[in-house]
């Protein structure tokens, strides 16, 4: 078998397996954290996508002295990304 840590496919069966084993909650908050961090990139002149090291080290500090959010938030949001 070979495995090549490129190919970004899912199956149908895992797709709905990951989905089942988090709640809607759960989806729906991943969700907007990542639209505000992929919105405060584009704003930053940020790639999203691939985020550097840099990029996360700086959203971090907009979350927590930027907008004074707590630990359990910037977590999820890191969670998120």
């Amino acid at each position: 078998m070979h495995n090549d840590p490129t190919d970004p496919t899912l199956s149908p069966a895992t797709t709905a397996a990951i989905q089942f084993g988090i709640p809607k909650a759960t989806r729906t908050g991943y969700a907007g954290d990542w639209e505000r961090f992929a919105r405060w990139c584009a704003e930053q002149d940020r790639t999203a996508l691939p985020a550097t090291l840099e990029t996360v080290a700086e959203y971090t500090t907009h979350l927590t002295w930027g907008q004074g959010k707590k630990v359990a938030t910037v977590d999820r949001a890191l969670s998120s990304i």
